[in-house]
């Protein structure tokens, strides 16, 4: 029976925390050092200012110091680093780069933002980029990710004409209910999830709306939801602390369909 993608070693993971980083309560304390310390120097220069102590062009130096250093504490907030939790343990077989970037977040309370600059440094993260082999930078996500490149390619699927995507996210309401989306699902000639044996979905259950399958800020802020009202997709929330592993049948229905689409020999020929 085959197993699951190879994956990096297990991050220790802090179940008590939710399953948040201890760096998070770190960045909360510096921020408020930092913004106690701006205030202070705002107020020291306002009065300076005043009092005209200051000459003109150590009064644009200070200012503009404490403008980068403002820009700095904002890039270190906002810019996933290795220390970030990631078990390998919820990654199941063929997972969605969507799927795993959710599972992320979700544990690291990460912002959509953060997440979205991942897929490359020219990618603007409010229009987002498609989840697809030749526009997703694999090294810029392996490096933040620490999982084998192997994995991540079979997140993302390659652009082929002979085997159109949808360009709706599509889900089965199960499988997404247990924290799992299959890049599988965006083929159109997949309609039925392999497991549930449950037409795949593409509207909400709530608004009827049909969010686009793009990586951006809209659909990463929100784990299992609509992009739109923000409504879960399905009837249970993920939660690291709560993790349900995929049975070995599961498993094997996702890689069966794999094998009969031919995507796994399609992974090894752009090897």
């Amino acid at each position: 029976m085959p197993g699951g993608p190879h994956v990096s070693p297990t991050y220790p993971t802090h179940a008590a925390l939710g399953g948040f980083p201890c760096r998070s309560r770190g960045v909360r304390i510096f921020l408020l050092f930092f913004r106690a310390a701006f205030l202070l120097a705002l107020e020291d220069l306002h009065h300076d200012l005043r009092a005209e102590r200051l000459d003109r062009r150590i009064q644009i130096g200070l200012a503009a110091f404490l403008v980068v250093v403002l820009v700095l504490a904002l890039v270190f907030v906002l810019t996933p680093a290795p220390g970030y939790v990631f078990n390998r343990k919820w990654i199941e077989p063929h997972e969605s780069i969507l799927s795993i970037l959710w599972n992320f977040k979700t544990a690291n309370a990460l912002p959509g933002y953060a997440l979205a600059r991942l897929m490359g440094p020219r990618v603007d993260p409010y229009e987002g980029v498609a989840p697809q082999l030749e526009v997703i930078e694999l090294e810029r996500l392996r490096g933040t990710l620490n999982l084998p490149t192997q994995t991540l390619r079979a997140a993302l699927l390659p652009a082929l004409h002979r085997r159109p995507c949808s360009k709706s996210f599509r889900y089965c309401r199960w499988c997404i209910a247990r924290g799992y989306h299959s890049a599988l699902y965006q083929i159109e000639k997949v309609v039925v999830c392999p497991v549930w044996l449950l037409p795949l979905e593409a509207a909400c259950p709530n608004c009827g709306c049909e969010a686009p399958y793009l990586l951006n800020v809209r659909l990463l802020d929100r784990p299992y939801r609509c992009a739109y009202c923000a409504v879960k997709y399905g009837s249970r929330k993920w939660s690291p602390d709560r993790l349900e592993p995929m049975p070995g049948e599961h498993r094997w229905a996702i890689t069966r369909h794999y094998i009969e689409r031919e995507l796994l020999q399609c992974d090894r020929s752009d090897i």
